[in-house]
């Protein structure tokens, strides 16, 4: 066990010199910001050897990821994950891992996908690390569903969100509301709204929670309540509640996430229902200006599954 912290506290202290005035989560929350401005920055700290390569590797990852462009994300996640020096880091590794198991779901990878979930998996009960056991559970689950197993894929997330409903730090709730995220999102695409609102309903309890907690990232709560509002919205109109559409429309443009791209591309759905036709067409425009041409054809599927 001392041996164990030990560990963990080299890992800290390496990264707190390696990135200088920026420590790495700087860096992460930095590049949920802003994702293109971030790689020049990486660039410059890949020059100046300010930070592993495995590292370097890792956040370039990450700032495609951000920016939808996954062929990009695998090809970086890959080279971090191969580099040995990342042995050292069980957390650089699970996060790689959960990086190169999304976007080869996203991108419809499907072999890849399922071997890099096994891996993943193997990985999680070898480090005892159940964040990444869920997370893999999770995508998991969308594998079978592009496969066309629906019902293997409600039994992943179910267990996925088991797992995360008995862990209380911000981190695991956080991707037990992006679980839960998803499973709406299931429930919508199989025509079951009313499953979906009873999901959204202990959702909106989560991040309630989540919302009291002053020690969470601002910028990751209001981008989760930003696709929770989206979806709550477009069920009220589905299940003939528009009085309630409205409220949570509101609630969504009350958050920074409405004025992104990807987040008036999320609100589609409900301008659809409400018939604003001009709307969706503007921000399916400048949203799809944005992407990169080879991952384009994956957006509207990872959108429906936030």
């Amino acid at each position: 066990m001392k041996r164990f912290a030990i560990l963990i506290l080299y890992n800290l202290l390496a990264f707190s010199i390696y990135a200088g005035v920026i420590p790495f989560q700087g860096l992460r929350e930095r590049i949920a910001r802003d994702p293109e401005g971030s790689l020049l920055l990486l660039d410059s700290l890949e020059e100046k050897g300010t930070i592993p390569q495995y590292g370097i590797d890792y956040l370039r990852a990450l700032s495609y990821r951000t920016q939808s462009r996954y062929y990009m994300c695998m090809h970086y996640a890959t080279h971090a994950l191969n580099n040995p020096e990342i042995q050292r880091d069980s957390v650089l590794t699970s996060y790689t891992y959960m990086l190169l198991a999304e976007s080869s779901v996203a991108s419809f990878q499907l072999a890849e996908a399922a071997d890099m979930i096994t891996k993943g998996k193997e990985y999680a009960e070898k480090a005892n690390d159940l964040l990444l056991r869920a997370n893999m559970l999770q995508m998991e689950g969308d594998l079978y569903r592009n496969m066309g197993v629906l019902n293997k894929s409600y039994e992943c997330l179910q267990e996925a969100i088991s797992l995360l409903s008995g862990i209380s730090n911000a981190e695991a709730q956080f991707l037990l509301s992006h679980c839960m995220g998803y499973l709406m999102g299931y429930y919508i695409s199989d025509k079951k709204p009313q499953k979906a609102w009873e999901v959204g309903l202990q959702r909106e309890k989560l991040l309630r929670s989540l919302e009291s907690q002053t020690d969470v990232d601002a910028h990751v709560l209001d981008r989760h309540k930003g696709f929770f509002y989206s979806k709550m919205a477009y069920l009220s109109c589905k299940m003939k509640k528009p009085q309630m559409g409205k409220v949570y429309a509101d609630k969504f443009y009350s958050t920074v996430f409405s004025t992104t791209s990807m987040g008036q591309l999320e609100i589609n759905d409900f301008l659809l229902e409400s018939g604003d036709f001009h709307s969706v067409l503007v921000h399916s425009k400048a949203y799809f200006a944005e992407l990169d041409a080879s991952d384009s054809l994956n957006v509207i599927y990872l959108r429906t599954l936030y």
